[in-house]
């Protein structure tokens, strides 16, 4: 037995396949929440390719060593002021979610029949899997299909907490009113849990997951005409969940709310890797090394960009941290048009995990992005959240309820409200029990999550022909009729009318 092992070891021959990430149009965030995934696969001696579309003449990201990438550049052909200005004022509603979709569209119709031999090299290139991200990705769910066709695997990636129209058609039984959805309604300043029992709570949600559904899955696949035009099929995000190998989650599941799964649903999203090793600048190291009564740091990721905040919450917002002056605040800040007091430094970039994991850190005032909560969790560094668009309230609520975090309304935040939230969460050890309290919860796991992930898509690589790598749902074949149990309901509809006539 020993010679047979030691035979393999030596003589055993490592099968590396060429695996394909297409991400979101132009999105920093999003790649680099599919980068763990990738540098696993990297490492486990698979080669890994990133399929990156934007508008400038370089890469979105500098890519990790050991992994390639792709560029297809498109032209600029809308404008995303009115993104912006939305950004700032609406709630993100599950109803308008579609409109997203359509905007991308025009990008693909564009970059692809001007560049339609870029496309083309990355379709004859042999891919043994392909993931594609979930968000906005039409021309991810174009090439996913082809590939599908030729008889490549794929698998989805969700970047944030998962839709109620997948969960919907994929049978895994979510009631849209028993917990907050992904796009939840902003939290206010004195934040109450999400209450099932108020009607009003619970027809808000009703009515977004229901619109989210109905769009997603019937009104927006017409609009959808590339998809057509390239596959000669017509788009059906039902068609596309069910043909998945693996749908994958990066959001955090230990924390969040109990809800049904299946074999076909991995999660990825419980590790704590770094994606930069690189520490401080001596500069910031001598800032943050000052007397103080600690270090607030905010940041508020790639996409939402306080440049383009109205000016009236830029001034409430600059006001309270100027007057925050017992602290020393790093704020990662491109604009030059305020004039911050010394106990402030702006950057443009810095290692967020390096000043997270500073032990004169206090707070960290973010967003609420999915990465941010993930590094907050991981340095044991309370939040102070203001949710701007997306699943930010939901990230945001759930991190009040875990007890870690407070929360700010973007449309009603004062400037004394944001200094007494900062001040709360700096100086009361009950947001740091707690944090510390679910980081042991969140990093409590049997094996790595990305190893199994990891393990599961070659697994789905190496089963030869259409079979699944996983038990199938066949409740994903019910119609919406059986779904819902209308036709039971019916037939008991009919029989009582029988019995009374």
């Amino acid at each position: 037995m020993r010679v047979c092992t030691i035979f393999v070891y030596l003589f055993g021959v490592v099968q590396a396949f060429n695996i394909l990430f297409i991400p979101e149009k132009y999105s920093a965030s999003h790649i680099w929440s599919m980068m763990p995934l990738a540098i696993k696969l990297r490492d486990r001696k698979h080669h890994v390719t990133f399929l990156d579309f934007n508008d400038k003449s370089d890469p979105t990201v500098e890519f990790p060593e050991g992994i390639s990438n792709i560029h297809i550049n498109y032209t600029e052909v809308s404008s995303h002021s009115d993104f912006l200005e939305r950004k700032w004022k609406e709630r993100w509603r599950g109803s308008g979610i579609w409109r997203a979709y359509l905007e991308v569209e025009n990008y693909f119709e564009e970059s692809y029949f001007s560049r339609k031999e870029q496309y083309q090299h990355v379709l004859n290139k042999k891919w043994d899997l392909v993931l594609v991200d979930i968000m906005d990705n039409n021309h991810g769910f174009a090439i996913g299909q082809l590939l599908y066709n030729s008889g490549v695997p794929y698998a989805l990636v969700h970047t944030s907490v998962l839709f109620h129209s997948f969960s919907a058609a994929m049978s895994l039984g979510n009631n849209p009113i028993s917990r907050m959805s992904m796009f939840a309604s902003l939290p206010q300043y004195r934040y109450k849990p999400y209450n099932p029992k108020s009607f009003y709570e619970r027809f808000d949600q009703f009515y977004d997951t229901t619109m989210e559904t109905i769009n997603l899955l019937y009104r927006l696949p017409p609009h959808l005409r590339m998809h057509k035009t390239i596959t000669q099929e017509t788009f059906s995000f039902e068609k596309i969940y069910s043909n998945a190998a693996y749908s994958i989650t990066d959001n955090m599941d230990e924390l969040g709310f109990p809800s049904p799964t299946s074999t076909s649903l991995l999660s990825a999203g419980s590790h704590c890797l770094e994606r930069d090793k690189s520490g401080l600048t001596s500069e910031l190291s001598s800032f943050v090394s000052e007397k103080s009564a600690g270090i607030i740091y905010v940041a508020f990721g790639s996409v939402v960009d306080w440049a383009t905040a109205p000016q009236a919450k830029k001034k409430v917002f600059f006001n309270a941290l100027n007057e925050l002056e017992e602290f020393r605040i790093i704020f990662i800040y491109s604009g030059n048009d305020y004039k911050f007091k010394r106990h402030i430094k702006t950057v443009k970039w810095v290692n967020q995990a390096a000043v997270l994991k500073h032990p004169n850190t206090k707070v960290f005032l973010s967003h609420g992005g999915l990465k941010s909560f993930r590094e907050s969790l991981c340095a044991l560094v309370p939040m102070v959240i203001l949710p701007i668009f997306a699943e930010q309230a939901y990230n945001c609520r759930l991190a009040v309820e875990r007890g870690f975090a407070l929360a700010l309304n973007k449309n009603e935040m004062t400037v004394e409200q944001i200094k007494s939230s900062i001040k709360q969460v700096a100086h009361n050890a009950t947001f740091h029990k707690y944090i510390k309290h679910n980081y042991e919860i969140y990093s409590d796991q049997p094996m790595e999550e990305l190893d199994k992930v990891a393990f599961s898509l070659e697994r789905s690589i190496r089963l030869t022909s259409r079979r699944r790598p996983q038990f199938e749902i066949k409740g994903v074949y019910n119609t919406w009729l059986a779904h819902f149990y209308l036709d039971c309901f019916l037939i008991f509809i009919f029989s009582l009318f029988i019995s009374y006539m």
